[in-house]
C-alpha cells in the first residue's frame, strides 16, 4: 500500500501549517498534496490529485458542520472527509455521518487521534471523536430478550469510537473471532444490517460532549 494522499483546508493558515507539519513526521505513511485557505481550490486539488483523505476545517460565516460537508460532497469528490473542528454542542456526529463525512476530530484532541482517524478511514472504517456511552444505560434500554451484555456494550462503545475489530480485540485481550461474534450478536439485537447502521445507532445511543479518556 502506497502513501495516503491528503488535502488540508481551513480558514486559518497557521492551522493548515500545523496539520501539515504534524503529518510530516510520518513521511512513509502520508503525502500532503496541498493545504488551502480557499475551500474551492482545496476541492479542486482533491479531484486533481485523487487524494484519499480531505481534512476539512472551519470557515468564517456561511455553512458549517453537516451543511458544509454536504456542500463539499456536492462537488463529487472521492476523497473521504474528516472534519477537524472546535468542540461545540451543535456539532452532531450523526448528521456529519449522514452528510457524507467519514470522521470527526476535535481541534483540542491529542494529535494521535488525527492519525487514528486517517488510518481507520483509509481501512474502510469511520472515526468520530468524543463518543461516550454509559454501558449500564445502554443495557437498560432493552428488554431481557435482546439486552446487550456488559461486554457487548463495551464493544459497542469501541465501535462508536472508530476502532477496528483488530484494535478492539487487542484492547480487550480477546481473539478477533470473538469480537466478530460479539459484533454480529450486537447487530442482531439492535436490528441493524450494516456496519454504517451500527455506527449510526451507536452514535445515537451515546453522543456526549465529554468523554473519559480511553485508548
Amino acid at each position: 500500500m502506497g502513501k495516503i494522499k491528503i488535502v488540508v483546508s481551513d480558514q486559518q493558515p497557521f492551522m493548515i501549517d500545523g496539520i501539515i507539519g504534524f503529518l510530516g513526521h510520518y513521511p512513509d505513511l502520508y503525502e500532503v498534496v496541498g493545504g488551502y485557505k480557499d475551500l474551492k481550490k482545496a476541492i479542486a486539488e482533491c479531484n486533481k490529485s485523487t487524494a484519499q483523505i480531505f481534512i476539512l476545517g472551519e470557515f468564517a460565516g456561511g455553512m458549517m458542520g453537516s451543511e458544509l460537508v454536504k456542500w463539499v460532497k456536492s462537488h463529487k469528490i472521492d476523497a473521504h472527509i474528516i472534519t477537524f473542528v472546535a468542540k461545540m454542542p451543535y456539532i452532531d456526529s450523526i448528521k456529519l455521518l449522514e452528510a457524507g463525512a467519514k470522521g470527526c476530530v476535535w481541534k483540542t484532541s491529542h494529535p494521535a487521534k488525527l492519525n487514528r482517524a486517517i488510518d481507520s478511514i483509509s481501512n474502510g472504517y469511520t472515526y468520530f471523536d468524543s463518543v461516550h456511552m454509559d454501558c449500564e444505560k445502554i443495557s437498560s434500554r432493552y428488554s431481557s430478550d435482546n439486552q446487550l451484555t456488559n461486554r457487548e456494550s463495551e464493544i459497542l462503545q469501541l465501535i462508536a469510537d472508530g476502532k477496528t475489530n483488530k484494535e478492539i480485540a487487542n484492547f480487550l485481550q480477546l481473539s478477533r473471532k470473538t469480537v466478530e461474534t460479539h459484533r454480529l450478536n450486537i447487530m442482531k439485537k439492535l436490528d441493524v444490517h450494516s456496519g454504517i447502521e451500527l455506527i449510526k445507532t451507536a452514535l445515537r445511543m451515546g453522543v456526549a460532549l465529554y468523554k473519559k479518556k480511553r485508548l
